[in-house]
């Protein structure tokens, strides 16, 4: 949606494939609005789009090895703001 609130477009189906979701927690976007990350739960990872919806990389998998993870995602109200917390891998990053 834009400032207006007016619907602008949409990607993506569900499944566990390169670009599909199955369970998307949060979207966020670089501070150039060139990339756009989905975090995306149920498959214990975040993808990377460019700002058109195209597919660029993906990082995470269930697990405790190297490059895996168990995502968990908390929101929680402070203030009146509503934050997103994300474990990865022993870190916490927060997004408002």
């Amino acid at each position: 949606m834009n400032s207006d609130g007016e619907f602008v477009t949409k990607w993506s189906t569900l499944g566990k494939g390169d670009g599909q979701f199955s369970g998307p927690g949060d979207i966020a976007s670089d501070p150039s609005g060139e990339f756009i990350y989905v975090m995306d739960i149920d498959n214990n990872r975040v993808q990377k789009f460019d700002k058109n919806g195209e597919f660029i990389m993906e990082w995470g998998s269930l697990g405790i090895g190297d490059r895996e993870a168990k995502l968990i995602f908390q929101n929680y109200e402070k203030h009146e703001e509503l934050f997103t917390s994300l474990y990865i891998m022993g870190a916490l990053y927060y997004y408002a």
